[in-house]
């Protein structure tokens, strides 16, 4: 059931409606998950509209969620929304004229985000801070940037976290750097699902940049970071068992294995590296994986390549390039 912050009265359809549209928008930016869940956002928004709330009839009317997508219908909308004092309508007109609009004006985008910011919005903050940082709509400034970006990270922005520790361990918008904060808010980003943070929170572990070095710590978010998709993840792994290989007994084969993904996922160090190293064991991983593909199209789904879906395009590729 509905009712207030003090729990005491039943809200009115018009609060309820509009505690559904924040529930979507919730989902929709991930700020339930690690990670943004569109079909539930549709669904929570939906429901807001049909219950009245006219920034969810703006926002079906933005996305296209029920109705045909029309962006100036929900333009107008936004806007009047946004005169009366709507933050959500005001960041939708920041984000129209910062990229929906066929000729997009960087400054009138900087000035509705501001104005959304300003009554708390975090992703106007967020996107603020990326204006500051770049000078996009407004005279770049770093330390404005680092400002902007700290409020929507401490309200738990990813994106944000992600960019607050990149301006901790650079320096960038303050005096000096901080590596020990720059980690801990690595650490903040990377729990809510951010590729990079993760993949930068294994570097400081790699290398005990405000950390102590743990390389099974680092080893760990590097193949979390992987599993996001996050291709530099890749090579720093094959790079990272290259450099155990005489320590370890079968970490070469680990190696050119993920350096092989890397450079099918187009990262040209990869290729580099791969080219460095003795041609007979590549080729000895060509012949292994050759005899994994087999297996799997016998459908012996015992095969351990069968969790490595990325081998049947490695294969492929390396095929096409030996013929």
């Amino acid at each position: 059931s509905f009712s207030n912050p003090k729990g005491k009265f039943p809200l009115s359809m018009e609060e309820r409606a509009d505690v559904t549209f924040q529930r979507g928008l919730a989902h929709l930016y991930g700020w339930y998950e690690k990670k943004e869940n569109v079909e539930t956002a549709k669904v929570l928004v939906l429901r807001a509209a049909q219950m009245g709330s006219q920034c969810a009839r703006a926002e079906c009317a933005y996305k296209g969620w029920g109705e045909k997508k029309d962006v100036e219908k929900a333009v107008v909308m936004y806007r009047s929304l946004a005169n009366g004092g709507h933050p959500h309508a005001m960041h939708r007109l920041g984000c129209y004229w910062d990229f929906d609009v066929e000729k997009i004006d960087p400054e009138e985008a900087v000035r509705w985000y501001r104005k959304a910011a300003e009554r708390g919005h975090i992703s106007a903050a967020y996107n603020l801070s990326v204006a500051y940082n770049f000078g996009l709509g407004i005279e770049r400034n770093p330390k404005e940037a680092f400002n902007w970006c700290y409020k929507s990270a401490t309200q738990g922005h990813r994106s944000g976290q992600h960019n607050l520790a990149c301006a901790y361990e650079r320096g960038r918008g303050i005096p000096k750097p901080d590596e020990a904060l720059a980690v801990e808010w690595y650490r903040k980003a990377a729990e809510q699902g951010h590729p990079k943070s993760k993949y930068n929170l294994g570097i400081c572990y790699l290398h005990g940049t405000g950390v102590e070095e743990d390389e099974g710590k680092a080893l760990e978010w590097l193949l979390d970071a992987a599993e996001a998709g996050h291709v530099p993840a890749h090579y720093q792994i094959g790079q990272y068992y290259l450099s155990t290989s005489r320590k370890q007994k079968g970490t070469r084969h680990e190696a050119i294995k993920w350096l092989w993904w890397a450079q099918d996922k187009g990262c040209i160090d990869a290729t580099i590296r791969l080219k460095t190293l003795p041609q007979e064991e590549v080729a000895a991983f060509f012949q292994e994986t050759q005899k994994a593909v087999k297996r799997v199209l016998e459908r012996d789904l015992s095969d351990v390549f069968m969790l490595q879906p990325e081998i049947l395009m490695n294969f492929k590729n390396y095929a096409a390039n030996k013929a």
